[in-house]
């Protein structure tokens, strides 16, 4: 099976951000730009989509439109990001949890949950094609 994604590349605060986005959801994002077969998003998207080609839009998803919104200073922006995840059962209940995050929040695994579950929540997180958008940028030093 091979699935085709919309893939977008746009400049932020944060750096260079590769969205891959297929109809109106985004399906993962990459923190450096990268959207090659060995990135560890792409390769996900992989596993759980089989076979995956990219094809180059002006704005995969809505997610570029909604990204400039929000470093912009319009946190809500992301709440109206269709979001397609992509993962285990657990993976899926951990990164639903975090975009319940309310923006502009603090929220800190070490004071509501037991250092086995923190554990378990970071192995998780690791090689996630998804990251919860919910939280606010702080400026350095913050």
């Amino acid at each position: 099976m091979n699935t085709t994604l919309d893939l977008t590349i746009v400049r932020s605060p944060v750096g260079p951000l590769a969205l891959f986005g297929e109809g109106d959801s985004l399906l993962g994002l990459t923190l450096d730009g990268r959207h090659d077969d060995a990135h560890p998003v792409t390769r996900h998207l992989a596993r759980y989509l089989g076979a995956v080609t990219t094809r180059r839009v002006p704005d995969a998803a809505g997610a570029g439109s909604r990204l400039e919104r929000y470093f912009a200073g319009d946190h809500a922006a992301l709440d109206e990001q269709p979001v397609r995840l992509l993962g285990t059962e657990f993976q899926i209940d951990v990164w639903s949890a975090l975009r319940r995050i309310t923006p502009g929040t603090t929220a800190s695994s070490a004071t509501t949950n037991p250092p086995s579950l923190r554990r378990t929540v970071s192995r998780a997180l690791e090689g996630s094609a998804l990251i919860a958008w919910s939280t606010k940028p702080r400026a350095h030093g913050e």
